[in-house]
Formats: structure tokens, C-alpha cells, sequence
């Protein structure tokens, strides 16, 4: 939580308004990511339970790895909200590993937005069938959407990965 509140008063620093969701989300990746979505569209369409700022979460979401593919929780949840927000404008997620690495990948974190999926397809990348391999960090690395700064694998691995979206009018 105190990442959550470091992140609430940061922004406020800046003028902007956030909400802290919750500081327990659990799950599946690739679901909490869609949840996370559905959130940011409520929110840039009704303008519930925030019409413009950033949407705090944190936790520890899980995947449960059927391929044989790169990635972690970051790119799997990222790419969930990504295939739930294809082409609207004006909503984002950044997803950060407090520990420093993205499963087995060096990565600390990721960043999606409508456009994605549909720059991944660009690059002849199939995101479902990626997303369905484990192999989410291909997605992110063609479209350098990831964040390689501050990985360190000499850290602990306690993460509570705290994830934000951001909600633009």
C-alpha cells in the first residue's frame, strides 16, 4: 500500500486526481488486466468511479504458464487490458514489477494502450495466440512498450506489483 499512497500523492503533487482501487488484486493476469480495463472504460465513458486521473491498483497476480514462451505477470496483465481497450483513445496502463524483473524476462514493468495489439499485428504478432503460449513479452519488446530501467536481479523477489492506469479526456 505504501507504494500506492507514494503514487496518490505524486500525482496529486501534480494536480491530477487519482483513486486507489485496492492494494489486494489477485487472479489471473490476463483476466485482471481485462477487469482493469473495463474499469478504465467505465471510467473515460461515464466517467465513473473517476472521470480523469489515474486508477491505482496493486497486488499479486498470478499466471499459470501452459507454454513455453518469455514473459510474466506485467505482459500478460498488460496484454489483457490491451485486447479489452483496442482502439479507444484516451486510456492506458502501466504495470510495474516492484521487484525489478517480469518473470523471465528483463523487464520491470509495461505499458499498453488502445494501440498496441493493433502495432503488434504490424509485426505480423498474434497477440491471442501469444497471450495463449506465455510468450507476452514478443508483444511488448517489437513495440518497445516495455520498461528495461532498474532491473536488477540481484533483488529479493517479494513483489506486490503495483499497476496504475491512466485516464486521459
Amino acid at each position: 500500500m505504501d507504494v500506492l499512497t507514494d503514487l496518490a500523492n505524486y500525482v496529486k503533487s501534480l494536480g491530477m486526481e487519482s483513486l486507489i482501487l485496492t492494494s489486494r488484486m489477485d487472479g489471473e493476469a490476463r483476466e485482471v488486466g481485462r477487469y482493469l480495463a473495463s474499469i478504465a472504460l467505465e471510467a473515460k465513458f461515464r466517467g465513473v468511479p473517476i472521470r480523469r486521473g489515474f486508477i491505482l491498483s496493486g497486488g499479486e497476480p498470478t499466471v499459470t504458464v501452459v507454454g513455453n514462451g518469455r514473459g510474466g505477470r506485467t505482459t500478460e496483465m498488460c496484454a489483457g487490458f490491451a485486447l479489452s481497450v483496442r482502439g479507444v483513445e484516451g486510456v492506458s496502463m502501466i504495470s510495474v514489477a516492484t521487484d525489478g524483473i517480469d518473470g523471465n524476462m528483463d523487464a520491470a514493468g509495461c505499458v499498453a494502450d488502445g494501440h498496441l495489439i493493433d502495432e503488434a499485428v504490424k509485426f505480423g504478432i498474434d497477440s491471442i495466440s501469444e497471450l495463449r503460449n506465455n510468450n507476452t513479452a514478443v508483444i511488448f519488446e517489437k513495440n518497445e512498450y516495455h520498461n528495461t530501467n532498474g532491473v536488477d536481479r540481484e533483488q529479493p523477489k517479494h513483489s506486490h506489483g503495483s499497476i496504475y492506469l491512466r485516464l486521459l479526456k
